[in-house]
């Protein structure tokens, strides 16, 4: 009696969790959508709707974060500018990082490796601190 409560719970869950990954896709949380994908592959690598959103949620969410980078790098530099292209180039190896620890998602997605960005940025940002620092 316990194994088909134990089963329909399960199951309940999967779906739940299904809803909720094409809900935050939905309402544009391409972030959340995205990691919610990667969850559910792990919980169950055949998972057809995170299979599917997967791909869609990286393109929407990293379409944001190098277009913030792009507007970013445009004007005059400063610290502000500096620190939003650091950010974003991490939020980007984030996901990169996630897609690599998660084998159930490398047939439907093939992310791009910042490391070499985020390092640049990293590199530009001290540097534009310590010509500063040394001005004053």
């Amino acid at each position: 009696m316990k194994n088909p409560s134990i089963l329909l719970l399960l199951l309940f869950t999967v779906t739940l969790a299904c809803k909720s990954t094409k809900k935050l896709f939905e309402d544009g949380q391409y972030d959340k959508a995205f990691y919610s994908a990667l969850d559910d592959l792990k919980k169950k690598p055949d998972n057809a709707t995170a299979a599917s959103i997967l791909p869609q949620a990286y393109n929407e969410a990293s379409t944001k974060y190098i277009n913030s980078i792009e507007a970013a790098k445009t004007g005059s530099v400063t610290l502000q500018k500096l620190d939003v292209i650091y950010r974003n180039y991490s939020a980007l190896q984030r996901m990169y990082d996630a897609v690599a620890a998660t084998p159930a998602s490398f047939p439907h997605i093939n992310a791009t490796n910042y490391n070499t960005e985020l390092s640049e940025a990293a590199e530009n940002a001290a540097a534009f601190r310590y010509a500063r620092a040394t001005d004053f």
